[in-house]
């Protein structure tokens, strides 16, 4: 239940309103376009937190406006805004932790569970989380646009930002046929700054949801800032893509390949390795490949990982969906069990996952907190070497590309 709290600045205008101060809205507006949105005051009943209140400006036909965003781990992503008393102000105001980082969006005259509901970033903040348009899929022809908020404390993403004035790896597209899943889909391949196809072979990178990675988290920027800052050695990052000629269709084929599917496993170590391993200059050691990925991708990494140590030796799951059971079966987290069954393997683990992502689902499964709670247990008791992060945010996409930049300096094949 999200708790009631008033913002001190609404409050204000208010009054002023009250008392016929008739230009109190207009200057308000101005000044939050001075101020930028949301609008943050310190809470003066709850150290460390902050009131982080949501505005909308609505217009004669705006009936009603909610936000989108997680702000307390119940699940409930959806929350109604209200309007100021004969206004077009539609407000909703949150007492949140001052290290907290989320995207947003609002729906005006709808709902985000209706068919035809479209999400809107926030006009009034510049600060926005993208996943441009993919050209090649007829349905996914608009960049998705979420506006991000971030409290004072929230970590720093200091490797997120494209920097000028230095180096820039390469980033090439490719096609590639899986006998073995009968599929066909995109790769990007980056290189790092001066690649050579000699020396010292390069460590590997493969990231699940590669299209997504690509352009959203936008990864190449991460490795060109780390390499530039000597976080990390240079390696080939390979960025798989799910296949699909709509958008729809990658939805669908991602939930069976990514969700602990033994053929995409071994698709990954028998065929996209041998390829990558005869195209670009690669070491063979699996302590210097890495395999990663979000949500449903973070799962497959480490189940890719556990079938294959072979192949790859190291793992970045990002709030990795590990509540997931097989068809049928009638216990959850059933990953984190085939690793509490089988032997020790040669694998390190970075796992991250959201204090917000608490909410166990309606068909019962547990929420993604606990769930990597439980994985990051059983590997401590196992013996794995494991980096582990909670902070504070949702299942929110956006939050990978911070968390992705930790995860690779922490296995990311340090000098």
């Amino acid at each position: 239940m999200v708790e009631e709290v008033i913002s001190p600045r609404l409050k204000q205008l208010h009054e002023a309103r009250k008392m016929g101060n008739g230009a109190a809205l207009d200057n308000f507006w101005q000044q939050l376009a001075t101020e930028g949105v949301p609008l943050i005051e310190p809470d003066e009943e709850k150290a460390h937190f902050s009131l982080v209140t949501f505005l909308w400006r609505g217009a004669a036909e705006t009936k009603s406006v909610s936000v989108q965003i997680a702000v307390d781990g119940s699940g409930e992503d959806e929350h109604d805004m209200t309007c100021l008393q004969d206004t077009n102000l539609w407000y909703a105001t949150f007492r949140l932790r001052n290290d907290y980082r989320a995207a947003y969006s609002f729906v005006v005259n709808d709902s985000l569970d209706a068919e035809q509901a479209v999400a809107k970033h926030d006009p009034l903040n510049a600060k926005t989380f993208v996943e441009p348009r993919d050209e090649e899929r007829p349905d996914h022809a608009e960049d998705d646009i979420e506006s991000v908020v971030m409290l004072p404390d929230a970590p720093a993403q200091t490797w997120t930002t494209p920097r000028s004035g230095i180096a820039q790896g390469s980033v090439a597209r490719h096609l590639f046929y899986s006998q073995l899943l009968a599929n066909e889909r995109r790769v990007w391949v980056y290189t790092p700054p001066q690649y050579k196809a000699s020396g010292d072979p390069y460590g590997l990178l493969i990231i699940l949801d590669g299209r997504f990675f690509h352009a959203a988290i936008q990864a190449p920027v991460i490795l060109d800032n780390l390499l530039a800052d000597g976080e990390i050695r240079p390696f080939v990052a390979v960025m798989v893509d799910n296949p699909g000629v709509t958008w729809q269709e990658s939805v669908t084929i991602r939930e069976k390949e990514l969700s602990c599917h033994p053929a995409f496993a071994t698709f990954l170590a028998q065929e996209m390795i041998p390829w990558l391993r005869q195209t670009y200059h690669l070491a063979s050691d699996p302590r210097q490949t890495i395999v990663a990925g979000g949500s449903a991708g973070g799962l497959a990494a480490a189940f890719t990982a556990l079938q294959h140590p072979d192949t790859f030796g190291n793992v970045i799951a990002l709030s990795g969906s590990f509540w997931w059971r097989p068809e049928g079966e009638t216990e959850w987290e059933w990953l984190t069990r085939q690793f509490a069954l089988r032997p020790l393997a040669p694998l390190r683990f970075y796992l991250a996952v959201g204090l917000l992502e608490s909410a166990p689902s309606a068909s019962g499964f547990p929420g993604q907190l606990l769930a990597n709670r439980h994985l990051r247990t059983v590997l401590q008791a196992k013996g794995y070497e494991l980096h582990y992060d909670e902070h504070m945010h949702g299942h929110d996409s956006m939050t990978w590309q911070g968390l992705l930049a930790e995860g690779l300096r922490v296995l990311g094949l340090p000098l």
